[in-house]
C-alpha cells in the first residue's frame, strides 16, 4: 500500500487492486481513449468525464493482446486516424494558459515518416501537437501565429523509440517548460521556452495531422489521454507504466 497527494487529496491504495475509476491520476482527465470496440466496430469510447464522440477514419483495426487488452492498429497507407470537431473539443482541449499533460500507450511499426500521436493545431500558428519523428525522438510542440509564425519545441534523444515496441509516453506543460516521458522517465533532452499557444479552432486529431496527410500514425496505440490545468508528476507516470506495463508485455 502507498499514499501520495494528488490535487490536494490522499489516497492510499494497491497498485494491483483499483478500478479505473478510481485511480486518482484519471481523475483530471479530458481524454481517455481506451479503445473498446463497439457494435460493429465504428465506435472508441473516450472514458474521460468529457464524453468526446471520436470518428474512425478509413476503418482502423482492432486487435487483441494477449493479455485480452482490445488496441487499435492504424495503417499509413490509407491513412487511418481519429477525430473529434473543433466544437466538441473547443472547451477541455484548446489549450492556451493552461498546464497539460498528455500520455498514450504506442507500437511503432514504421519509421520512414514522422507518426504523430495527437494533435490540436497547426504548426506555427496555433495549438499544439505530439510526435514520433523519423530519428525515434519524441517532441511536442506548441504554436503562435505571431511573427509570421513560430513554435517551440522541446524532445528527447534521438533512437528513444524504435519500431515494433510497445512503449508508454507522455508530456507535462507547466507554464514555458515542457517535459517529455518514456515509460515513467523523464527522458527530456532539450527544452524549448513555450510561449502559450494560440487558441485553435481546429478538430482533434489522433494518428495524424491536421491536414489529415501529414505524419500518418504507423502501428498500434493504446489509450491516448489528456489532462486538463494538470502537470502529471514523475512518481504517477512512474505508477502509470508500472500498473499497465503488464498488459502489454513490457
Amino acid at each position: 500500500m502507498a499514499t501520495h497527494v494528488f490535487e490536494g487529496k490522499a489516497f492510499t491504495r494497491s497498485l494491483a487492486m483499483i478500478g479505473y475509476d478510481k485511480i486518482p491520476w484519471n481523475f483530471g482527465l479530458v481524454l481517455a481513449m481506451t479503445f473498446e470496440e463497439g457494435i460493429g466496430g465504428d465506435v472508441a469510447y473516450d472514458r474521460s468525464r468529457c464524453g468526446h464522440q471520436m470518428t474512425l477514419h478509413n476503418t482502423p483495426t482492432w486487435l487483441q493482446e494477449a493479455s485480452g487488452l482490445t488496441v487499435l492498429y492504424l495503417d499509413q497507407t490509407l491513412p487511418e486516424w481519429l477525430d473529434a470537431s473543433a466544437a466538441d473539443t473547443n472547451i477541455s482541449l484548446n489549450f492556451t494558459t493552461q498546464d497539460f499533460s498528455i500520455g498514450a500507450w504506442i507500437n511503432v511499426d514504421d519509421l520512414s515518416a514522422n507518426r504523430m500521436i495527437l494533435c490540436r493545431g497547426l504548426l506555427d500558428a496555433d495549438g499544439y501537437h505530439c510526435a514520433i519523428l523519423m530519428d525515434g525522438t519524441i517532441v511536442l510542440y506548441t504554436s503562435q501565429a505571431a511573427a509570421g509564425g513560430q513554435n517551440q519545441s522541446s524532445y528527447s534523444a534521438a533512437g528513444e523509440i524504435v519500431t515494433g515496441i510497445w512503449y508508454f509516453v507522455g508530456f507535462t506543460r507547466c507554464d514555458a517548460v515542457v517535459n517529455v516521458y518514456k515509460n515513467g522517465l523523464d527522458v527530456t533532452n532539450t527544452h524549448g521556452i513555450h510561449v502559450d499557444p494560440d487558441a485553435s479552432a481546429r478538430e482533434l486529431h489522433i494518428g495524424i495531422y491536421d491536414d489529415e496527410i501529414g505524419s500518418p500514425f504507423a502501428g498500434m496505440m493504446w489509450n491516448p489521454r489528456v489532462w486538463r490545468n494538470v502537470v502529471v508528476p514523475d512518481y504517477h507516470w512512474q505508477e502509470m507504466f508500472e500498473l499497465e506495463r503488464g498488459l502489454f508485455g513490457v
